[in-house]
């Protein structure tokens, strides 16, 4: 039997499979935003103060002049909406950050959200003396899936495989969608290559068994380069190019399911490209 057709199997399952939405928060904000945020914030605090203060005069003061007490109970409702529209903007303004740097269809953080957590980590490793991983993982034969069962079902996979990836790594890992069927886990704490390569294993581990979309049961596996700093590179592109070219090295030889990264020259010198497996 061809690879691809071990790879890739569709019959009927015994009951669907349901993914669950992404829970991590986003920790990464524009600065424009989170001005205009922190201003909608200070707005509702201070409409409930204000509002909080004028009911309390008026619960007081019964002998309030009758012509001015219909203006404050007017005073009370506009401080009131002002109030109830400031929590509306800032709920928006909290799904407008959530969108900017989230994956729309797995909920998984983004690119822009991976490079700003991958800075943040290598600056923390380098002050702790540590190691930070990047994992590059491209599924195999997903354009079989899209062609066979069509994108809708496609669209299904990648959302399980999301919900897989981040049961297999920690709250303190990012699990980002890179772009069509390529994933990128970023480790910011490892035990070196050795840990690296564990976790890789665990991911594998949780792609193993079938995935049950709209009553087919589809079997996709995955290739994995690693990049470890500071062995592999200091820079996040440094990085992020040595797992990619690690990740094809193992696509070329389908016994390694994840190879790891190792570079003699700069990541721009193909001749010194180099990966050692580490089945």
């Amino acid at each position: 039997m061809p690879e691809h057709s071990r790879r890739l199997e569709a019959r009927t399952p015994d009951r669907a499979q349901a993914g669950q939405p992404d829970s991590r928060k986003d920790r990464v904000g524009d600065s424009a935003q989170d001005g205009t945020a922190q201003s909608v914030v200070l707005l509702r605090q201070q409409a409930c103060v204000e509002l909080s203060a004028l009911r309390a005069m008026l619960a007081s003061q019964r002998d309030v002049d009758e012509a001015v007490a219909p203006y404050l109970t007017v005073l009370a409702r506009t401080i009131a909406r002002m109030g109830s529209t400031a929590q509306r903007l800032e709920g928006e303004l909290a799904r407008m950050r959530h969108h900017a740097y989230h994956d729309a269809l797995t909920g998984l953080p983004n690119r822009g959200l991976l490079l700003d957590r991958l800075d943040r980590a290598l600056a923390q490793a380098a002050r702790r003396d540590g190691h930070v991983a990047v994992l590059m993982l491209d599924l195999d034969d997903f354009k079989l899936v899209n062609d066979r069962f069509g994108h809708g079902v496609g669209d299904q996979l990648l959302q399980g495989v999301a919900r897989r990836l981040e049961g297999a790594t920690r709250d303190a890992d990012t699990v980002c969608r890179y772009g069509g069927d390529e994933f990128v886990i970023l480790l910011p704490e490892v035990d070196g290559r050795r840990g690296a390569v564990a976790v890789a294993q665990k991911v594998q581990a949780s792609l193993s068994g079938p995935f049950l979309v709209n009553g087919y049961s589809i079997t996709v596996g995955a290739c994995i380069g690693i990049a470890v700093h500071p062995m592999d590179g200091a820079a996040p592109s440094h990085l992020l190019q040595r797992a990619d070219v690690a990740m094809y090295g193992a696509k070329v030889d389908p016994t390694r399911r994840h190879l790891l990264q190792a570079c003699e020259r700069p990541p721009g010198s193909i001749a010194g490209r180099r990966a050692r497996s580490l089945r």
